[in-house]
């Protein structure tokens, strides 16, 4: 009778900690990293045991300082939420970062450079391609010609050399669209006004680029024009007041055909205005 030999049982792998399986897999993704040779400057040079901020993570300290400071080991508290409900794990963890993504626990300057009330803080940015603005501008309907608007000053050979970008692909500068709600007529073009009328007549074969109107060109021409990247920027009316937007459009105008110093002196008594019945308003009674 033959007896069956039992193989030898391997040997168990060794259980792994929950840190050391995530330094492993911090390390390996850190190999595909670039590695920036500079030196790290004095001031955000790091110690082991230095309290630190990581994104988010909790509670962050240096463990290791490798490559004369420029890699980090850090570990944070294992604690957080999780579809809605907190949990706290007990233990930490470790994150392989870069110094420079790392900021020391240091007491903060007070504030001084920024405010929240920017009405640039208020727009919304909607990367686009031109066909869809201008797909948009005829759907929604444009005022085009606000009391702080000039009038249209495009020659031919602006809306050429305009086209001639586009056709290029070249970048042609973002659009500032101020959307009103309740309102037949929508969106109030504050920034871009020169060109979206170039390109509304264009499209609509007004005028032809080089002795081709649009409905002429090639079928690969149009499509390139059409699919061009551009971005235009969203202000909700309702979110801004009448000087953020004066005060807007004197900001971003100072490029392409130059404002007239009438029409710029015109603008700014308008903000003036503008800033006199708004504080008016806040005053008490």
């Amino acid at each position: 009778m033959t007896q069956t030999r039992k193989k030898a049982a391997k040997p168990a792998a060794p259980v792994q900690s929950d840190w050391d399986r995530q330094l492993e897999t911090e390390r390996m993704h850190d190999r595909h990293y670039h590695r920036d040779p500079q030196p790290v400057p004095a001031s955000r040079r790091f110690v082991v045991g230095q309290l630190v901020r990581y994104g988010s993570l909790p509670d962050c300290r240096v463990d290791v300082v490798e490559d004369e400071g420029r890699t980090l080991v850090i570990s944070y508290a294992n604690r957080g939420v999780k579809y809605g409900k907190p949990y706290d794990h007990g233990n930490r963890l470790p994150r392989v970062v870069r110094w420079h993504d790392v900021l020391p626990v240091v007491e903060e300057a007070p504030r001084q450079f920024t405010t929240d009330d920017n009405v640039w803080r208020r727009m919304t940015a909607r990367p686009s391609t031109l066909d869809a603005l201008i797909g948009n501008a005829r759907r929604w309907g444009l005022i085009d010609s606000p009391d702080y608007q000039r009038s249209y000053v495009w020659t031919d050979e602006n809306r050429a050399n305009f086209l001639k970008s586009i056709f290029d692909q070249n970048d042609i500068g973002k659009f500032i669209l101020v959307v009103h709600d309740y309102h037949e007529t929508r969106v109030e073009v504050l920034d871009g006004k020169q060109r979206l009328k170039t390109l509304l007549d264009f499209t609509d074969s007004r005028f032809p680029y080089r002795g081709v109107y649009y409905h002429e060109l090639h079928w690969r021409d149009r499509h390139i024009f059409n699919e061009t990247l551009v971005q235009w920027i969203e202000v909700n009316r309702a979110r801004v007041k009448r000087s953020d937007l004066l005060w807007l459009f004197l900001a971003v105008n100072a490029g392409g055909v130059p404002q007239t110093e009438e029409h710029v002196a015109h603008v700014r008594a308008l903000y003036e205005e503008a800033l006199r019945s708004e504080q008016a308003l806040t005053l008490p009674a």
